[in-house]
């Protein structure tokens, strides 16, 4: 995973953590490691892919534009102009 991705991931990851890790009483470290080592593929595919949605991961096609300077045409207001 390049170290550019690895901020936002986390980030996702912490709130997951945060939110299905579960202790039995303060001083429980079982039950948040049993949470990490669970952990499989998917999740953390799915951390990724919650970078597609107004992250920084952009389809190929969109980043090439970018790179251009090409603008995305404006969708918001069904094309309109404004």
């Amino acid at each position: 995973m390049p170290a550019s991705l690895l901020v936002p991931v986390l980030a996702a990851a912490t709130i997951d953590f945060n939110e299905n890790a579960t202790s039995r009483d303060p001083d429980d470290r079982r039950g948040p490691v049993e949470f990490v080592q669970a952990l499989g593929v998917e999740r953390v595919e799915q951390y990724l892919g919650l970078l597609t949605s107004g992250g920084p991961l952009v389809p190929i096609g969109a980043a090439v534009d970018q790179a251009r300077g090409d603008a995305a045409p404006d969708t918001t207001n069904g094309g309109a102009p404004r």
